[in-house]
């Protein structure tokens, strides 16, 4: 199966021929989530006018990898799993599959087919995933950057977005994938048991998952949010790091036929890391959803 990086770094020095999709036009479904909810500029003080946190746990350590599954959310593993355990084996260097590749966005590149480019953040045009150049509270100095976008199939309906912190090597992956014949629940069952296989799991730990506050929302966010489905999260509990205590979380829920991931690795102790990790994953659901529920797209129809 296809697996595709597409390097997202900025570096005015590099010059890189390379062939350029055709400029996509401004996205013409409803508003993303970032959008509707201002989470292009967020503070610590928005962050607790906007949302609501609640505690999750997913305990699958005794859950087998499903045949039918277990190749696609291998590969997602070897990015969200494998390559936080080794920086040095991918960051800035280029990937060895022969069937990869490479898309660099230089000052004047145009993205990648099947994707937008508007507002500083990446758009995924079929399933309406949206990642920013960056993740940051607006008082922080750290930035989780944009460093790559992924593609798994030959179709782009298997993508994701990986960022870097711009200070240590913790990581946030998000990924939409279309995958209606799978289930949530045979999802995060396989998801957390590749997790086993990555990591020496030390056992599950509780994550936060985001949600809007209720009450002051538009017509159009409470339209989004009306019926709205429910996710599966969970923490891992990983072990020390140079004498530094980590997990391994997870975020999935599925939209209309897209199953919305984000995975992040970082310090057991920071609330932030965490915080900006659930808020991107509510983003990125709430994306994905507002475009589906807008514009729906054909199942089995190749792009």
């Amino acid at each position: 199966m296809l697996f595709r990086f597409f390097t997202a770094l900025a570096t005015p020095l590099l010059l890189l021929a390379c062939a350029s999709a055709p400029q996509t036009e401004r996205l013409a479904f409803a508003s993303s989530a970032h959008d509707l909810l201002g989470l292009d500029d967020l503070s610590r003080v928005s962050i607790l006018q906007k949302f609501s946190f609640r505690q999750a746990t997913l305990d699958v350590s005794d859950t087998p990898l499903n045949a039918s599954t277990d190749t696609k959310l291998s590969q997602h593993e070897s990015i969200a799993g494998n390559l936080s355990a080794s920086e040095k084996s991918f960051r800035n260097i280029e990937g060895k599959e022969a069937t990869a590749s490479y898309f660099v966005r230089t000052q004047n590149a145009l993205p990648p087919a099947g994707w937008s480019d508007v507002d500083n953040r990446y758009t995924h045009l079929e399933s309406g995933l949206g990642c920013p150049y960056g993740i940051q509270i607006s008082e922080d100095t750290r930035v989780f950057v944009l460093e790559r976008l992924l593609q798994f199939d030959d179709i782009g309906r298997d993508v994701g977005c990986h960022y870097v912190a711009n200070d240590n090597s913790d990581m946030i992956t998000v990924f939409a994938s279309y995958w209606p014949e799978i289930t949530l629940e045979d999802h995060a069952a396989n998801a957390g048991a590749a997790i086993y296989q990555t990591f020496d799991v030390q056992g599950p730990a509780s994550v936060s998952i985001a949600s809007p506050q209720a009450g002051d929302e538009s017509a159009e966010v409470a339209a989004l949010l009306d019926g709205i489905e429910e996710p599966i999260a969970g923490g891992f509990d990983i072990g020390e790091r140079n004498g530094v205590s980590y997990k391994t979380s997870i975020w999935l829920v599925k939209t209309f036929g897209w199953h919305v991931k984000l995975r992040a690795t970082y310090p057991s102790a920071d609330q932030t890391a965490e915080m900006l990790s659930a808020i991107h994953f509510m983003a990125s659901h709430l994306s994905v959803r507002a475009k589906n529920l807008e514009e729906p797209i054909a199942p089995g129809v190749e792009v």
